[in-house]
C-alpha cells in the first residue's frame, strides 16, 4: 500500500531536482523555513536551523500508558510525549504540512516509549533524536541526553504478553489522503516496524464513501467524537485472517481515545486475540 500519492511524490521530485540544480539556494529548516546555510544546519536526515533543532533536543521522552475504556480490559495506549508546546507544532507541520522527515525521529521516540513501559532493552539516558547519517565532518550540534521516568504508578501493564503479531496503521479519511498527499500513519507504521522488528498489517479500511467530505474531531468532546466514528472503520479487503493476533494499533495522538476504541471494535470482531496502541503524543 502507498504510503504517498503519486501527485505529492512529483512535487517532492520536483524540489529535489531545484536544489540539484541551484546547489547555492540555502535549504529551509523543514520547520520554521528560514533558509539555513549548510555550515549551520543540523543535517542527518532531517534538515533543521539550530534554533529549532535546540526546541526539539529539550523534549523529554517518558512511557506513558493511557488505558481507553473498551470491552473488557479495556485498551492500553503507550503515548512517548505529551502534546503540547513545542511537540503541538511538530506534530501538525508532520501531519499537515509535509514534513515527513520528522517521521523517523516520532518512531524513534514511540519506540523508546514501549520499551520503557515494558523494561525491555532501554537505556538510561539514551537520546531522543535518532543517530544522524554518517558524513564526513561531525555535527557542530548534539542533542543532549534527555531524561526519562518511568510510566505513572498504578497504571494497568498492557494486555500484550511479549511483542504484538503486528502494527496496525489508524487509516487516514481519502478525502484527508487527497489533500495531504500522504499517509502519515502508515509512514508512522514503516518506521516503527524497523525499530521494533514487527511487521505491519494494512488490516483497517475507512468505511464510508469516496468523496465524502470527513469533519474534522479536533473541537469535539469524546460523546460527540465516539458518535461521529461509528462505523467509519471496516476490515480492509486484502486483510488476512486476524484470528488469534495481537496488534498494536499506531496513531499519531490519543485525545478522547474514540478513534483508537472505534478501530479496536472493528479488529476484535474479526477475532484479535488482543489489542493495544502507540501513538506519538497524549492529548490528556
Amino acid at each position: 500500500m502507498p504510503s504517498a500519492t503519486w501527485p505529492f511524490r512529483l512535487r517532492r521530485g520536483w524540489n529535489t531536482a531545484l536544489n540539484w540544480i541551484f546547489p547555492g539556494d540555502h535549504l529551509p529548516c523543514v520547520l520554521c523555513r528560514r533558509p539555513v546555510p549548510p555550515e549551520v544546519a543540523q543535517t542527518g536526515d532531517v534538515h533543521l536551523c539550530p534554533f529549532c533543532f535546540q526546541d526539539i533536543a529539550q523534549i523529554r521522552v517518558s512511557g506513558r500508558v493511557r488505558r481507553l475504556t473498551f470491552a473488557g480490559e479495556g485498551i492500553p495506549v503507550v503515548a512517548a510525549v505529551r502534546h503540547d508546546g513545542f511537540v503541538r507544532n511538530l506534530i501538525r507541520q508532520w501531519k499537515y504540512d509535509g514534513a515527513i522527515e520528522l517521521t523517523e525521529w516520532f518512531a524513534d521516540w514511540a519506540s523508546m516509549a514501549w520499551r520503557e513501559v515494558h523494561g525491555t532493552a532501554f537505556r538510561q539516558g539514551q537520546a531522543v533524536a535518532p543517530a544522524p547519517a554518517p558524513s564526513p565532518e561531525p555535527m557542530q550540534m548534539q542533542a543532549p541526553m534527555p531524561g526519562t521516568r518511568p510510566h505513572p504508578r498504578g497504571a494497568a501493564p498492557l494486555c500484550t504478553s511479549g511483542m504484538p503479531d503486528a502494527l496496525v496503521p489508524v487509516p487516514p479519511a481519502p478525502d484527508r489522503l487527497r489533500q495531504r498527499g500522504y499517509d502519515h500513519t502508515a509512514l508512522l507504521a514503516g518506521c516503527l516496524s524497523r525499530h521494533l522488528g514487527i511487521p505491519v498489517l494494512h488490516a483497517l479500511a475507512r468505511a464510508g464513501a469516496a468523496g465524502a467530505i470527513t469533519r474534522s474531531q479536533t473541537a469535539k468532546a469524546r460523546r460527540d467524537r465516539i458518535m461521529s466514528l461509528e462505523g467509519a472503520f471496516r476490515l480492509a479487503r486484502q486483510a488476512p485472517s486476524l484470528r488469534g493476533r495481537r496488534l498494536l494499533l499506531v496513531d499519531d495522538v490519543v485525545t478522547t481515545g474514540a478513534t483508537l476504541s472505534a478501530c479496536a471494535k472493528v479488529l476484535t470482531a474479526a477475532g484479535a486475540r488482543s489489542v493495544a496502541g502507540i501513538v506519538v503524543a497524549d492529548v490528556a
